[in-house]
């Protein structure tokens, strides 16, 4: 099996999101894709998420709910402490054996990887996939402008967030007046 593990704050997750794992999953043949938000990046430590953990879980279950190669996960929000990569890496090896790991990041999160826990060892245990977004490199996604900091400036404003974020998701930023401080 291809295990795409796309991992992210997702706070909240947009459509750029969506996209890029959609063209991801579709460019390298993967059977799933993990979409797994951080409990706390520890490039990010005392950094605090605008949404709780649970909202933003339940906000990535809502973006992949309509896709049947789509599937959210809680291995970080559930394991204690900061959300190591390495540390889902090894548990998702040890809870699928035989499985083939495409980690799937974006260019922003690449370019402090060297500074990840065990970035050797990430290395050896999966295949690293960046997830390009202005390149003309073949293996690019679609350049999609929009970011979760903007969407939540959006909500912040009392401005629509439809069609920065699936539907399914702009009904849970509406409904719990998300991001409206």
């Amino acid at each position: 099996m291809r295990l795409g593990v796309f991992g992210g704050s997702f706070d909240p997750p947009h459509i750029g999101h969506y996209l890029a794992a959609v063209d991801a999953a579709e460019r390298l043949g993967l059977d799933r894709v993990l979409w797994v938000p951080t409990a706390q990046q520890p490039l990010k430590a005392g950094a605090q998420h605008v949404a709780s953990a649970d909202q933003r879980f339940r906000m990535v279950q809502a973006a992949v709910s309509e896709n049947s190669g789509f599937e959210a996960s809680r291995i970080e929000i559930d394991r204690p402490g900061l959300s190591y990569t390495v540390a889902t890496v090894q548990s998702l090896l040890a809870e699928f054996p035989g499985v083939e790991l495409y980690l799937l990041i974006g260019e922003d999160a690449w370019s402090r990887f060297e500074e990840w826990r065990e970035p050797e060892t990430i290395r050896t245990l999966v295949h690293i996939e960046i997830l390009a977004r202005k390149t003309e490199s073949e293996f690019a996604g679609r350049v999609v402008e929009v970011s979760s900091t903007e969407v939540r400036a959006r909500a912040r404003a009392g401005k629509s967030v439809r069609g920065f974020v699936l539907d399914a998701v702009a009904e849970i930023i509406e409904s719990e007046r998300l991001y409206q401080w």
